[in-house]
């Protein structure tokens, strides 16, 4: 309870006690018919309700007062069936949980004030720098200094995104361009592979358990990373999406409403060129409460690969109202 609320809850508990005592004198009232005091009770008893039902509100922790329908609600409905005693049991555990020790970590929380926008970072924003360092790098008579450079700058960008360019990297006539190349790969699959391997081992300490529903998700997820971004070729990029594809099996017989493994096997499906199958996907993860708006590209692509062209305009549209590029906008107002 903050302070400032103290008043609050004092004022509204002297009324609950106030209309609580009129409503207990009601029922010993012997003059009149015995139904006209047993109204008047029952009025003043949810007068009384609603009075301690505001005084015990403004005494909780205020991260147990939202929404405030639902404690006033409660609370009002306990009192008003079962008087007096209500108000000693919500009475008795606030007191118990402000006279008791919590048990639980105190956590050093500070107000911090609201960061301000500052125009002068803006003259740092270069607009289409990644686009130029790109270009840098695919074109073969810029010096090689200047590509080397442009290669340290894309090189913190997502690798669905420069994986195809670095690959063809791997055959440049420069040797500098083509180790680097490698070297930005291989160190991206060495970070996948020990997060694979540190998984696994939670896998052997947890099989059997509830727990191992997510480890097994979390090795579909990292086995398909290293497909989705190339990192793996030939057969041993079919092994892997065995790998990614059995691991989510297996999560999915232990927890079938995971939303995000219905989804990777749709765009695994996909990948392998069943957009029927992707589709039924997923719709599983809408079902298991994936937003439709995330869905969206993949439905339309699975559409698309099964020609059903009248039908992508409605996933089209939400894609461009997610945003992106003027090119996406472009498609997107097309198939809309």
């Amino acid at each position: 309870m903050i302070r400032r609320d103290i008043p609050r809850a004092v004022g509204w508990g002297g009324v609950a006690l106030l209309v609580q005592a009129f409503a207990l004198g009601q029922l010993g009232d012997p003059s009149g018919s015995a139904v006209a005091p047993l109204l008047r009770f029952w009025g003043l008893q949810a007068v009384a309700a609603l009075s301690s039902a505001a005084c015990f509100f403004h005494c909780m922790p205020l991260r147990m007062r939202h929404p405030a329908w639902k404690p006033l609600l409660f609370n009002t409905s306990f009192i008003l069936f079962l008087p007096v005693g209500g108000q000693l049991v919500l009475g008795g555990t606030l007191l118990m949980r402000a006279l008791l020790p919590s048990g639980g970590r105190r956590l050093d929380v500070a107000t911090i004030e609201m960061p301000s926008f500052e125009p002068k970072l803006l003259d740092r924003v270069r607009p289409g720098a990644a686009s130029r360092a790109r270009n840098q790098v695919s074109h073969p008579v810029v010096q090689v200094q200047e590509r080397m450079a442009a290669m340290m700058a894309i090189r913190t960008l997502p690798l669905h995104v420069t994986g195809e360019l670095l690959r063809s990297l791997l055959g440049d006539s420069q040797d500098e361009v083509r180790l680097l190349a490698y070297g930005i790969m291989d160190r991206e699959e060495k970070r996948i592979m020990q997060r694979i391997t540190e998984a696994q081992a939670r896998l052997g300490h947890r099989s059997g358990t509830r727990w191992a529903a997510v480890d097994h998700a979390r090795l579909a997820e990292l086995y398909w990373e290293l497909v989705y971004h190339g990192l793996v070729q030939g057969d041993m990029r079919r092994y892997t999406r065995d790998q990614a594809v059995n691991h989510a099996r297996e999560a999915l017989e232990l927890r079938p409403g995971l939303a995000g493994i219905h989804f990777l096997l749709g765009r695994v499906a996909l990948a392998d060129g069943h957009p029927d199958q992707a589709r039924e996907h997923f719709q599983a993860a809408r079902q298991h409460g994936m937003r439709e708006a995330r869905l969206a590209p993949w439905v339309s692509e699975a559409l698309f690969q099964e020609g059903r062209f009248s039908e992508i305009g409605p996933w089209m549209r939400q894609v461009g109202e997610m945003g992106g590029s003027s090119q996406l906008a472009s498609v997107s107002r097309y198939w809309a």
